[in-house]
């Protein structure tokens, strides 16, 4: 049985990042890079390592289950991608969040931490993957991630959805207006209606609100113009973020109120 790594503040002094090259850019070094689709990533290392791929195990993380103060670990299994050790590594991704990682071994020890891997492991860089630069593919820089519910604050690091570690129904949803600089709170289902407003409009974008659970319209495939079994939408659901035919999920039949988002002129966030 391998063993499970228990990360804490003190077990790393912080990660200085990887260089690393968007389509043959001049190299930079740093812990997070953001490309789309399109778009190929070299990755180098000092010297010679063994790549992996940090991948988070896919479950409902239930951060209340001991108190309001309370963060479940994310558990992460590292996969190796080459058993030769090398200086670089070049990617072309779907879109998504992924963590690489470089190890001087082969060993591979399952990892369980409360904070983000790319900003504490050294030798760590979390690669996001958009489809486009708009609400909807911002939204699908977080497929791949765990269920987190709720995300919340990891001290000085940011919210868990920000540094895309875990996420939930709603704070999806809010994560691609806060992409584009719009100035929403995480606020779970409750919070995100004081920036919806009622639409009958069922295209790419559009939030479908259960009461319990939110979702987005990926993809109008049925009927136009209607909600049906055939669309696609994006969401934070059971285990993970995915796209997912609605007449697959539970949801298909539930009630539902679709909504578009507020246009506001706040300044964007951080301005």
């Amino acid at each position: 049985m391998p063993l499970l790594l228990l990360l804490s503040y003190l077990s790393f002094s912080g990660n200085p990042g990887l260089s690393t090259a968007v389509n043959q850019e001049v190299p930079v070094k740093r812990q997070t890079v953001t490309l789309g689709t399109q778009d190929s990533v070299t990755v180098w290392a000092e010297a010679p390592v063994y790549w992996v791929v940090y991948q988070p195990v896919l479950r409902e993380y239930d951060n209340l289950k001991e108190g309001a103060w309370h963060l479940e670990e994310i558990e992460y299994q590292p996969v190796l991608l080459s058993s030769v050790a090398t200086t670089k590594q070049t990617f072309r991704l779907s879109a998504g969040t992924y963590l690489v990682g470089t190890q001087t071994d082969t060993t591979l020890n399952p990892i369980a931490t409360i904070h983000p891997l790319h900003l504490q492991r050294t030798g760590t860089l979390q690669m996001v993957v958009q489809e486009s630069d708009d609400y909807v593919g911002y939204l699908t820089e977080l497929l791949g991630l765990p269920f987190v519910i709720p995300p919340k604050l990891l001290g000085n690091y940011g919210h868990q959805t920000d540094l895309r570690v875990g996420t939930d129904c709603a704070e999806l949803a809010i994560y691609g207006r806060r992409r584009m600089g719009r100035p929403v709170p995480y606020g779970g289902p409750r919070g995100i209606q004081e920036f919806l407003v009622p639409t009958d409009s069922v295209v790419p974008g559009t939030v479908v609100h259960y009461g319990f659970q939110v979702s987005v319209v990926y993809q109008d495939r049925g009927q136009p113009g209607l909600l049906d079994a055939e669309d696609l939408l994006i969401h934070a659901y059971q285990t993970q973020v995915a796209i997912e035919r609605l007449g697959d999920v539970a949801l298909w039949g539930m009630p539902y109120q679709l909504y578009q988002w507020k246009e506001s002129t706040f300044s964007p966030l951080g301005k």
